[in-house]
């Protein structure tokens, strides 16, 4: 679990694995989809962003192999914090 929080995207576990969608117009969106139809696809962009996005707008689709969650948390958490999130972590499987 720790790997996870200092290397995001050291490996990616199924059903949040990330897709980046370049559009039509050259704008590039890396995130999970959270929904999907034949019309359109909405993608979480981080946990509080999502975007809606035209399927006719969408010029390329790929799986990504960057994490949407954001690195470098051992920086900005002090060591009991980061052993207070991974003694969260752990009790809320």
């Amino acid at each position: 679990m720790l790997e996870s929080i200092l290397y995001p995207s050291a490996s990616l576990v199924r059903s949040y694995e990330p897709v980046s969608v370049t559009t039509k117009q050259g704008k590039i969106y890396n995130g999970l989809i959270r929904k999907e139809s034949p019309e359109e696809i909405v993608l979480a962009l981080t946990a509080t962003e999502q975007v809606k996005l035209a399927r006719e707008e969408i010029e390329e689709m790929r799986p990504s192999k960057v994490s949407i969650m954001p690195a470098g948390l051992d920086k900005q958490l002090t060591p009991q914090e980061l052993a207070d999130l991974v003694a969260f972590l752990k009790a809320c499987k």
